[in-house]
């Protein structure tokens, strides 16, 4: 299962924030942290709860491996 920390890096690759095989600057991995909550949040103010808690980037990602691309 991946990590918040994998989901957030792939986002930012996925934005180019961050080239392929670079590790995100600590500010850059934090605000992507932040988006990630807060979009987990948003989608249950929206009726999709999955149980959502503030993530720190150690945490595994609480969905299952088909929803990471869709995520990210």
């Amino acid at each position: 299962m991946a990590t918040a920390r994998d989901i957030c890096n792939r986002g930012l690759r996925k934005a180019r924030v961050v080239g392929h095989g670079d590790d995100p600057a600590a500010e850059d991995a934090a605000a992507a942290l932040e988006d990630l909550n807060m979009m987990l949040a948003a989608w249950k103010l929206a009726g999709v709860d999955i149980s959502h808690t503030a993530l720190v980037l150690g945490d595994t990602f609480p969905l299952a491996d088909e929803f990471e691309e869709g995520t990210v």
